[in-house]
């Protein structure tokens, strides 16, 4: 469903999962992102969300996906 979305709305990015903590990476036009920042803070399946950064950025990272996803499995964190 969120990947629908995100698709409708021009966005892209990426989210991982370690252990119970998750980090999202989302880039789009300015009108979608407010959409999605308020989707999830509406959302009460998120708690203790912190924003990084929140601004313009010189070229996309993930522009050919809705939503990627990662875990533990994927990568190493040492």
């Amino acid at each position: 469903m969120a990947r629908a979305m995100n698709r409708s709305l021009g966005v892209s990015g990426t989210l991982h999962r370690q252990l119970h903590i998750f980090t999202q990476y989302v880039e789009g036009p300015v009108a979608s992102m407010a959409k999605v920042k308020e989707d999830i803070l509406r959302d009460q399946r998120h708690r203790n969300i912190q924003g990084v950064y929140d601004g313009p950025i010189a070229e996309r990272s993930f522009r050919d996906w809705a939503m990627g996803y990662t875990s533990e499995k994927d990568t190493c964190w040492e």
